[in-house]
């Protein structure tokens, strides 16, 4: 990664060339801590768009109070006392609109670049959460309103994007948004490229929303029932991915097969482990369907659980392709190593869990955690009274 530093009085500019980005803020590290976060965000775009060619144009990004002159068509402003999603948000757009004129010829405009925009800011933001980056960027809210029995319109998210400079609204838009693009990406498309390509035709936002939305979803399917049925599974498996809830009970019951007790008279069936004896793995060895569900289960588990048990999880998952495939010894060597790596890691994530809670309740007040929502509600009274005012 090539880095170019220039100063201009009091603004710092940084250049990263390989995704051909500039930075200018007010303040040297600044600048070079955005210049870095601006250059993961191409990535991601790109990653998005499945787009692997070197970028050719130049994307600027510049605090406002640096800014000179008419602002540039690849150009992203933003106010000196803008939130984190606000600039990741714009961020995402410029790079978005970059790549719109690179793909298809022409820079896409209008409601699809700015929901696109959104819903990956808010899944960046999430993944450096996932990394080990402290935020309290979360599916929380979504899961609150999915208990109560809300789940917005997957069609307004789409057509009717909120204004970023809106925070406490822009915030919960973002994070459906975001839900919204991980259920696409269960298709077999990639809806943010066709959307993209749709608005740099020009498409207006209804006919990108007909005839590219609906028409990719699966046969028979309607958006919003597909939609609230695939959120609520993404919403707690968040939940799921930041904590073990659960998860010994389940590996225990996919350790286990049901055997008849030797010399038991009466045939009744006893939980054992997999490899207590031959005929436990004789059990499940026989079965090539039960084992290849363990293994399928043992890698969804996988992937919903904190990062550092899924090595063990992997173990685990592969010892069932062993038993699948006949190997008896490769099968008991894996399992063994699976039980032993999950006991250490498992401990390992109880102390952080742990720690974690610690500092929340130390430095985390009730007014920050609920803040986005407590700020909804204030803005609303405020409608409200100035309503009455009007009246």
């Amino acid at each position: 990664m090539a880095v170019c530093v220039e100063l201009y009085g009091v603004t710092h500019t940084e250049s990263i060339q390989n995704t051909r980005i500039r930075v200018s803020t007010q303040e040297a590290s600044f600048s070079r801590a955005l210049s870095r976060y601006a250059d993961r965000c191409a990535r991601n775009v790109d990653e998005a768009l499945q787009c692997e060619a070197p970028p050719q144009r130049n994307v600027i990004i510049c605090q406002e109070s640096c800014a000179k002159g008419k602002q540039r068509e690849l150009e992203f402003r933003f106010k000196d006392e803008a939130d984190m999603l606000c600039v990741t948000s714009g961020i995402m757009r410029v790079l978005l609109l970059r790549r719109s004129r690179e793909l298809f010829g022409k820079m896409a405009s209008g409601h699809a670049v700015d929901y696109i925009a959104a819903a990956l800011a808010y899944s960046f933001i999430m993944r450096m959460r996932m990394e080990g980056s402290f935020t309290d960027y979360d599916y929380q809210a979504a899961l609150s309103q999915s208990d109560k029995g809300f789940v917005p319109l997957g069609q307004d998210l789409i057509c009717h994007p909120m204004n970023p400079e809106m925070p406490w609204l822009y915030r919960l838009y973002a994070m459906h948004s975001s839900i919204l693009l991980i259920c696409f990406r269960t298709l077999n498309v990639n809806m943010p490229r066709m959307m993209l390509e749709a608005a740099s035709k020009g498409n207006d936002i209804q006919d990108i929303y007909d005839n590219v939305v609906c028409k990719n979803l699966p046969a028979g399917a309607s958006l919003q029932p597909w939609f609230e049925s695939l959120a609520q599974q993404i919403i707690l498996r968040d939940r799921g991915g930041t904590v073990m809830s659960g998860l010994d009970e389940k590996i225990a019951v996919l350790e286990t097969v049901s055997v008849v007790e030797a010399g038991n008279v009466i045939a009744e069936l006893k939980p054992v482990k997999i490899d207590e004896s031959k005929q436990s793995i004789e059990a499940l060895r026989g079965d090539k369907a039960v084992l290849n569900k363990r293994q399928q289960e043992f890698l969804r588990l996988r992937n919903e659980a904190p990062v550092l048990v899924r090595p063990a999880l992997e173990k685990y998952a592969r010892a069932m392709g062993y038993l699948a495939s006949d190997d008896v010894r490769s099968f008991k060597k894996e399992l063994r190593l699976a039980r032993k790596e999950y006991q250490a890691a498992a401990k390992k994530q109880a102390r952080i869990e742990q720690a974690l809670s610690d500092f929340e309740k130390q430095h985390t007040t009730p007014i920050r955690r609920f803040g986005t929502e407590l700020e909804i509600i204030r803005h609303f009274h405020s409608l409200e009274e100035q309503l009455h005012k009007k009246q």
